[in-house]
């Protein structure tokens, strides 16, 4: 019985490690050592039935099959982490500032912008493309060491053809100053509360404020509408936009016919201006009959859609109204331009962008670079190398998928817009008051030295671009109040609401100082009180006790 339990005990140990033994064989080959090995012997096999050569060509025909499908494998499984790591090198190109003047004044944004613009718009406008075309990796180089010289030796505008000093007094300036005030309000109110506020310490009453804007395909600008009952005035004031790559790349957008003259003015300045007639021109009627001035004010887009505004509610029987732009863009052909000086007042500064940009500038500033000696200031500078990075940096953003410039979309366009535009030279509107460069200020900090003359749009120092660190910098509604030479209202109310909010602060905690010591004061008595109570009513225990 013993012998025969032995023997059972080994059949099944038998057994088991028979079982394990196949299930380890089968799963060999698909083991890295397991499958070479199999190669192996088949290869052998193959070798011994065939003979070595063909065998030999076998091997390397399953080589290769292996090879291209593990590089397919990793190719499919890594290309979207690819992409995503393409997409943020591309983000951080784009992004990407030079050091100094040229990234921190914000004329960065401008030379990109510029690039897109001259390599992709041959197309958009014909002025250009009927230049010779510069090619694609000297463009950059071009751009970088134009700006780089003009940084050097800043143009001056010194006496701009047609100019004059008449009319420019201090009063004048005065009032310049105020609509200044008004059109960087509309920028800065957080709130109609805080416009509310700022509007009644110079006198006018808030009656309307739309604070939101929309200027890319509604064009539906934020504005206000205010009145002086004094100056019996009704105050209209126009927001524009603070990105001033979106008004160069919008600089291509074709021209449309103005109100049936026969002229062709800026499409999408026209469309904010034809939306804000709609809701005007009842309320200028209105203020008319009463005896009230239609003033217009406004600053970059917001004046020139200003400017198209007041010309609309002219020929809509409003006649008295002024508009004061501030650095009004050139929007409108020459015949509307001039013919609107005697109520439109427009103001440049300096190398203002905005003001000087327009095909006419571009074709220009491209006939420049065709011109520029970029070989000559290459080898004086050829150790630059921070200048060579730059122009690199530039070809690589445009390059870049988030930095694409796409000229705007023209099918849609009426066949005469198309044809006009190839004329369309747009001037800035009205009488200009241009705040000139006097000599060359090198040091930002330091105060510019400035010469103002009245001249119109058709001024040629007005219908060039200077390609410097002021050119952004210039367009700010501050640095328009440094060159008027007056404070900034707005800048003023804050500090002294923030004084006054520090003065409350601390009249408050003296307040609450004041509060916690009576409050300490009527607890302590309150305690003495009670403890009395209680002393007086143990002594009457203690009494009724005896």
């Amino acid at each position: 019985m013993r012998l025969w339990h032995q023997t059972s005990a080994t059949s099944v140990a038998v057994a088991a490690r028979a079982a394990h033994a196949a299930v380890e064989g089968t799963a060999f080959p698909l083991t890295p050592k397991g499958f070479a090995c199999l190669v192996l012997v088949h290869n052998a096999a193959v070798a011994y039935c065939v003979g070595p050569g063909k065998a030999l060509g076998l091997v390397l025909q399953a080589t290769v099959v292996c090879t291209v499908g593990r590089f397919a494998l990793i190719l499919l499984t890594t290309l979207p982490q690819m992409r995503g790591v393409e997409q943020e090198y591309m983000q951080s190109i784009y992004h990407w500032n030079p050091p100094g003047e040229l990234g921190e004044s914000g004329a960065w944004q401008v030379v990109k912008t510029l690039a897109s613009i001259f390599s992709k718009t041959d197309d958009s406008m014909p002025g250009i493309s009927d230049l010779d075309s510069i090619p694609f990796h000297e463009l950059f180089v071009r751009l970088c060491y134009k700006f780089n010289d003009t940084e050097n030796d800043p143009d001056i505008d010194s006496n701009p053809e047609g100019g004059t000093r008449e009319g420019i007094d201090d009063a004048f300036i005065d009032t310049l100053a105020l609509y200044l005030h008004f059109s960087d309000v509309i920028y800065e109110a957080t709130s109609e509360e805080m416009l509310l506020a700022v509007l009644k310490e110079k006198g006018y009453a808030l009656n309307f404020a739309k604070m939101s804007a929309e200027w890319g395909t509604e064009h539906t600008p934020a504005y206000f509408v205010a009145t002086n009952t004094d100056k019996k005035e009704l105050l209209v004031c126009i927001r524009g936009t603070g990105e001033v790559q979106d008004v160069l790349a919008d600089i291509t957008a074709f021209p449309v016919e103005f109100d049936g003259t026969g002229h062709q003015v800026h499409s999408g300045m026209l469309a904010s201006a034809l939306w804000l007639c709609k809701r005007i021109i009842s309320l200028a009627k209105v203020a008319q009959k009463a005896g009230y001035r239609l003033t217009l004010a406004g600053h970059s887009l917001g004046a020139a859609s200003a400017v198209m505004l007041a010309m609309l509610l002219k020929r809509r029987g409003i006649e008295d109204l002024y508009v004061y732009g501030i650095a009004t863009p050139a929007c409108m052909a020459k015949e509307l331009a001039l013919s609107c000086r005697d109520y439109v007042q427009s103001v440049a500064f300096r190398d203002d962008v905005v003001v000087r940009v327009s095909p006419h500038s571009l074709v220009k500033l491209h006939g420049e670079l065709l011109t520029y000696d970029w070989e000559s200031a290459f080898k004086e500078r050829g150790q630059d190398n921070a200048m060579l990075k730059i122009s690199a940096k530039l070809a690589k953003t445009v390059r870049a998928l988030s930095s694409s410039w796409e000229p705007p979309d023209r099918s849609n366009a009426p066949p005469q817009a198309q044809e006009d535009s190839k004329d369309y030279s747009p001037y800035v509107p009205g009488k200009v008051l241009f705040l000139h460069r006097a000599r060359k200020v090198l040091d930002a900090t330091e105060a510019p030295e400035l010469q103002a003359a009245m001249v119109d749009g058709t001024c040629p120092q007005l219908r060039c671009l200077h390609l410097t660190r002021f050119m952004v910098m210039d367009h700010l509604t501050t640095s328009y109040f440094t060159a008027l030479s007056r404070p900034n209202p707005l800048e003023e109310w804050l500090e002294r609401k923030e004084h006054e909010g520090e003065q409350e602060g601390k009249q408050g905690d003296g307040k609450s100082k004041r509060s916690e010591s009576e409050s300490e004061e009527q607890h302590a008595k309150a305690v003495a009180e009670d403890t009395g109570h209680i002393e007086g009513e143990d002594e009457k225990q203690g009494d009724d006790l005896v």
